[in-house]
């Protein structure tokens, strides 16, 4: 999925939507919102972050607010490290 940021093809197909009329890419950010309340590794912070940041304003307002959540978890993980 992360792969969608350089691929206009692949970014029509992460706005595919499920018949609950769920996008991809809303699914995708929510698991990934569920995977980041673990501790995360600091080698991987940079490279979720940066694809975040690309993701960010490409769908709509909803997934923006789920990626400013993201990273606003992680913000707070690396501060309690």
């Amino acid at each position: 999925m992360l792969e969608t940021t350089t691929d206009s093809e692949n970014k029509s197909d992460a706005n595919q939507k499920f018949p609950d009329g769920t996008s991809k890419i809303r699914v995708f950010m929510e698991q990934l919102d569920d995977y980041l309340q673990a501790e995360i590794s600091l080698n991987d912070v940079s490279v979720i972050v940066e694809a975040l940041t690309k993701f960010y304003g490409m769908f709509d307002l909803r997934n923006d607010v789920i990626i400013k959540r993201i990273i606003s978890h992680i913000s707070n993980q690396l501060n309690a490290q």
